[in-house]
């Protein structure tokens, strides 16, 4: 009875392992940034950015902004950083959408500037970065000399071609 019981909770603690393995988000850093005037050295505001590591290999990068015009923005990267989706929350600019790419198009719901936007946008087949400071990554640390991709902009809801050269 007694080995019996202690086979069924090692295998119970297994499983218990596996699932938490495959299911826990990895590995968690964070980062603050000042950035001051230069002329008045006067604080404009402060940022956080969080990058979560999923299991998956993806990433999920949160980035706080609180000063004049404050903001969260949200992204879910893929192992080579190009954007999945994204998370706009801007209550000053009265926004709060999720974009996220399907295929070769960006489906956008949600509020921009105050109006409800449901909309979809033909891209081309090339990697898309919301945020080119931060998807950019793996291009730069590559040996590749340029790319091409594809961003967008909020404040006209339009999708851009961008080539990006070292």
């Amino acid at each position: 009875m007694f080995r019996r019981d202690f086979y069924m909770w090692r295998v119970f603690v297994g499983i218990f392992l596996c699932l938490f393995i495959l299911c826990s988000d990895g590995l968690a850093y964070d980062f603050a940034y000042k950035a001051y005037d230069a002329q008045t050295q006067k604080l404009i505001d402060k940022s956080y950015l969080t990058i979560h590591e999923l299991a998956s290999g993806k990433k999920k990068i949160i980035w706080d902004v609180q000063g004049k015009n404050s903001f969260v923005h949200e992204y879910v990267l893929n192992p080579d950083y190009t954007t999945e989706s994204w998370h706009v929350m801007n209550e000053g600019e009265d926004t709060n959408y999720i974009g996220r790419r399907e295929g070769d198009q960006l489906k956008l719901q949600g509020k921009i500037e105050g109006e409800e936007v449901t909309k979809s946008i033909t891209i081309g087949e090339e990697p898309f970065v919301y945020n080119p400071k931060i998807s950019l990554k793996q291009f730069v640390l590559s040996d590749k000399k340029e790319m091409t991709c594809w961003t967008f902009r909020s404040d006209n809801q339009e999708a851009y071609e961008m080539k990006v050269e070292k």
